[in-house]
């Protein structure tokens, strides 16, 4: 699997080319993109017909087309791909919700969301045969962000890797058990801002897989803005 992490603040400068970036995307093999800090922007009126009408699994269901997940599923679809995409949820300002967004080529089956900590959280994301984790640390709390990392990172790899071992039938229950909530059922509204913590992909034999930085070739405005698995 090959995962690339669009940072959608610093494309926020100028336009994005979704079908070129697609483009690009699929000539070095990637099958998953992350937006760590993805927007919805949610409409006053009736949600409107986007693409194939596919709308996030956490309830919400009003839509603006600027919205990313939406230009690259239809980007992707435009080169005969079948991606599906879902929405974890960090915070919301007026008419604006931010959080974690996927677009995966194959399926998504459940997404979890936890508060770990006081300023920082995880988001899972069931996959079938790999699980991502993806942490969240809020920048509003800035004495206490490296805190807040060490104290997630000790959770992440205390906590989760080991779970991850047994069979996906076995940790799925204990995930309820110990305070998550899914997030494709029940929409998360917490407070917090867009994580310096990069993914981490964990694989039901517990690999953790390390992530290096990845240039978008032919693009003008990628330099730091990818990140995928090598």
């Amino acid at each position: 699997m090959r995962l690339v992490v669009l940072e959608m603040d610093r494309l926020a400068t100028g336009s994005v080319d979704w079908g070129r970036m697609v483009a690009g995307m699929l000539s070095q093999g990637v099958t998953m993109v992350v937006i760590p800090d993805a927007s919805q922007h949610l409409s006053a009126g009736l949600p409107q017909q986007i693409g194939d009408g596919i709308l996030p699994r956490d309830g919400v269901s009003q839509l603006r087309a600027d919205n990313p997940l939406v230009s690259l599923a239809a980007a992707f679809r435009d080169f005969g791909e079948r991606p599906v995409w879902s929405w974890s949820a960090t915070t919301q300002l007026h008419d604006v919700e931010r959080g974690v967004g996927i677009v995966h080529l194959g399926k998504i089956d459940t997404v979890w969301h936890r508060a770990v900590g006081e300023g920082s959280e995880a988001h899972v994301f069931d996959l079938g045969a790999t699980v991502l984790v993806i942490p969240h640390v809020s920048q509003t709390r800035k004495p206490q962000v490296q805190e807040e990392v060490k104290q997630l990172q000790d959770y992440l790899h205390g906590q989760i890797k080991p779970m991850m071992m047994l069979p996906p039938l076995e940790w799925m229950p204990r995930l309820r058990l110990r305070g998550w909530v899914r997030c494709d059922v029940l929409a998360q509204q917490k407070e917090a801002d867009v994580a310096e913590l990069r993914p981490i992909v964990i694989d039901y034999d517990c690999d953790v897989l390390m992530l290096k930085r990845w240039r978008l070739s032919g693009d003008t405005n990628d330099a730091g803005v990818f990140v995928s698995i090598a």
